[in-house]
């Protein structure tokens, strides 16, 4: 079945399905397991979209049903239920052991499925005893449930320090579960206050970056990676700093500190790049051991990291010198090819390959923002070359079994990119906002002048050479795409393989014959496509669009610019559509759905609040659309981030129907739906701002007693306290987010408007500090036309 006809299912089953459901409890309840199996299915099925929960004591007696289908939708429709805390005991029971019991995989998967969608401590712990005791096949996949909602997150964080805090401890757990878990590990460190002050809590980046399996020190590298990240976008510079000091006296390599170190300062922005440049030297000095590959990497990290620096300086002449420097040792690191040394090789490889094609991409970079223009055929040789090393490196992954890179979108979310050192948390001085939107709109219709498909939003420059303009017409990438095909088969064939020799050796006869029979299905589908199909028709089984346009979006509306964001917004969902993407792909959903999203808030910024709520509802519709069809697949960490986004939808529509519509039921309903989907510290904030605006008092402040002051939560917090009379503290607050989110004149004079127009900030209106400070300066105007 094509993805849209699942959604449109997805969609649509609901309401057959009210009409049934009431139908269908007292069937589970009496003769429910007399009727035919096609009967006995539907009728699953549609209770499980109407749950009542006088369905309970029948779904306990029919969950022994013979087939395995009617098991699955059973389990859904008993973890919809409303239940008393006895009866919830019951259920959980019920999901952990058929996880661990039921013959059928599908029904294990579903359990485990089951038990995360309870999204309660219970769930969570039942979750984290499931991955140290199911058969080592499974423990994955209950991991993977783990880490799809906050409380498992939470011990998910425990169970990899508790791994590696002696050496049985790191036996305990297999690479493929401790890498799953590994994954929400910075984040959650990040997040929890006081986080890697601790040895105990630094140990998994100490003793997981030199680890023997490839896989775990990746994991490791990017759990740090994300912790750093997330404490940067919580402006925890000081934390981030301790952390690195610490790691270092735990033992650290001193070069990958020192590396850490100087990224961060770029990514940081609001420095002194000259201090960056003098310690990149230190580090290109240091030689820790012999003159090895491992030491020639670190000269190009060095290398490459000076040159960003320069950048930073608007020295884009000497930048370019160091690229090219830089690119000379890669070329010899990867003459080496350690690709051919297995798996973790593989990964290597993937790294140089990807690192390689954001220096191509950084002397690009450095090209445009030095004058050439930007339909200069050299630059878009560059662009085109980035393009091509991309392929290389997902070529190499798919081939080594490695984690693999489909988009473009990697040249801009890595954090050694130009988009994240130069475009700075903090600008730096050579690169306001200003500058930095109009090279990423000039980069953006580079790159979608080399590879239009995957760049969807810009138009690309024309009258281009074929070689430069379209993959399909450059016979070097066309190659690479062609032998992705051939290696993704390859790759299915291995897994295939795998399976069969786990079987052999004792393994779970039918759940793994189950699984290696939907791999079979998957590897005959590709094999016909590899036969019947064009690469042309089948570009988008390979390769993944870029969002760089919707991030560009994004820039614009944070300057005021509504009318320039609106229109490539309205564009890029315009592509997508018109090459029928959302209705064979889930990611295109998501990126439309986004669209939606981003157009609804400009309109909601011009003051048109009906327009923004049929945008802001359209992205609802697709995002819980995507919910259900990765959940009806079995894909938890897919339907988490797409119930996120459903979250974070509602609030839009909560906001829009507070401050534009007037309308303080609608945002009620809204946000209430928002909260019972997302329980962070955000959304604590807005839950504390609407029982203030309710009137109640004491619950407001109970619940801000409990919530980390972090900028992201400056405006709201002061919305809070404004509605409680605390007209000091919200003025502090609101004279934070100005000052620290809205770094340019144009963000702060929307935002000064918007705060102008706030009914939840009406106690501070008359007070001379409140006027003083949401008075917009003449010059900057608001962004409007």
């Amino acid at each position: 079945m094509c993805f849209s006809a699942c959604l449109v299912i997805a969609l649509s089953v609901s309401e057959a399905a009210y009409g049934q459901g009431e139908k269908a409890g007292p069937r589970l309840d009496a003769d429910f397991s007399q009727a035919p199996l096609a009967e006995r299915r539907d009728l699953a099925r549609a209770a499980r979209e109407a749950p009542l929960a006088e369905h309970f004591r029948g779904v306990r007696a029919a969950l022994s049903d013979p087939d395995a289908e009617v098991r699955v939708e059973l389990l859904g429709l008993c973890a919809a239920l409303d239940l008393t805390d006895a009866e919830s005991a019951l259920r959980l029971a019920l999901f952990r052991g058929l996880a661990q019991d039921d013959e059928a995989l599908s029904v294990r998967r579903a359990a485990l499925m089951s038990l995360a969608g309870l999204d309660s401590s219970e769930a969570a712990r039942a979750l984290a005893d499931l991955v140290l005791e199911l058969a080592p096949s499974e423990r994955a996949q209950a991991a993977r449930e783990q880490v799809s909602f906050a409380r498992g997150r939470e011990l998910a964080f425990d169970t990899v320090r508790d791994s590696f805090a002696s050496p049985r401890a790191m036996q305990a757990l297999p690479s493929d579960v401790l890498t799953v878990l590994f994954s929400v590990y910075g984040t959650t460190l990040a997040e929890r206050p006081g986080g890697g002050d601790l040895a105990l809590e630094r140990a998994p980046f100490v003793l997981g970056l030199t680890h023997n399996q490839p896989m775990l020190r990746a994991a490791a590298a990017a759990a740090l990676d994300d912790c750093l990240l997330r404490l940067r976008e919580l402006e925890r510079s000081s934390r981030a700093a301790r952390l690195l000091e610490a790691l270092a006296n735990d033992g650290v390599e001193a070069r990958a500190i020192l590396y850490l170190r100087l990224r961060s300062a770029l990514a940081e922005g609001g420095g002194n790049p000259e201090e960056v440049i003098a310690q990149a030297r230190d580090l290109r000095r240091t030689r820790g051991g012999p003159d090895t590959w491992i030491a020639q990497r670190w000269r190009f990290r060095a290398l490459y990291l000076e040159g960003m620096a320069l950048l930073a300086l608007d020295r884009t002449g000497e930048a370019r010198e160091l690229f090219s420097r830089a690119g000379d040792l890669q070329d010899g690191l990867l003459e080496a090819r350690v690709d051919l040394a297995g798996q973790g090789g593989a990964i290597e490889q993937r790294d140089l390959l990807h690192e390689r094609s954001l220096l191509v991409f950084a002397r690009a970079f450095a090209k445009q923002s030095g004058g050439t223009p930007a339909r200069d055929l050299g630059l878009l040789e560059d662009l085109r070359l980035a393009h091509e090393l991309q392929l290389e490196a997902q070529l190499v992954a798919t081939a080594g079994d490695a984690p693999i890179f489909a988009s473009l979108g990697t040249l801009y979310d890595s954090q050694l990119g130009p988009y994240q050192l130069i475009f700075a948390l903090r600008p730096h001085a050579a690169w306001p906002p200003s500058r930095c939107l109009e090279l990423e709109s000039a980069l953006g219709r580079g790159l979608a002048s080399v590879s239009a498909r995957e760049v969807p939003g810009f138009n690309a420059f024309a009258d281009l050479p074929d070689r430069v303009r379209d993959p399909l017409l450059d016979s070097r990438r066309r190659t690479l795409l062609g032998e992705i095909a051939v290696a993704e088969v390859q790759a299915l064939q291995r897994r295939i393989d795998a399976l069969h020799r786990r079987m052999d050796g004792g393994g779970d006869d039918a759940a793994l014959e189950n699984e290696a029979i939907q791999l079979a299905l998957g590897l005959r589908m590709r094999a016909q496509d590899l036969r019947e199909k064009s690469l042309e028709q089948r570009f988008f089984d390979l390769r993944m669009v870029a969002a760089l346009a919707l991030r560009h979006c994004g820039g614009l509306r944070r300057e005021g610019d509504t009318e320039a964001c609106r229109a490539l917004a309205a564009g890029f969902v315009a592509e997508l559509d018109q090459g029928n993407l959302p209705a064979q792909y889930p990611w295109a959903v998501r990126l439309v759905a986004q669209g939606h999203l981003l157009l609804g808030g400009t309109w909601s910024d011009d003051d048109e609040a009906q327009e923004a709520e049929t945008e802001m509802l359209a992205a609802l519709e697709l995002f819980k659309g995507l919910e259900t069809y990765y959940k009806d697949r079995g894909a938890p960490a897919a339907a988490a981030q797409a119930t996120a986004s459903m979250a974070d939808a509602l609030v839009s529509l909560a906001v829009n129907a507070n401050v534009k519509q007037r309308d303080a039921e609608a945002a009620l309903a809204y946000f209430e739906r928002a909260f019972s989907l997302q329980e962070d510290d955000f959304m604590r904030i807005l839950l504390a701002c609407y029982r203030a605006r309710s009137g109640r008092v004491e619950e407001a402040h109970a619940l801000l007693a409990e919530i980390p002051v972090s900028p992201r939560g400056y405006y709201n917090l002061a919305c809070t306290y404004a509605l409680l009379g605390e007209g000091t503290r919200a003025l502090e607050l609101l004279a934070q987010d100005f000052r620290e989110n809205r770094r340019s004149p144009a963000a702060l004079a929307r935002q000064q408007a918007w705060a102008r127009a706030d009914p939840d900030l009406a106690s501070l209106r008359g007070d001379a500090r409140f006027e003083s400070l949401t008075e917009i300066a003449p010059e900057a105007g608001t962004g409007e036309r």
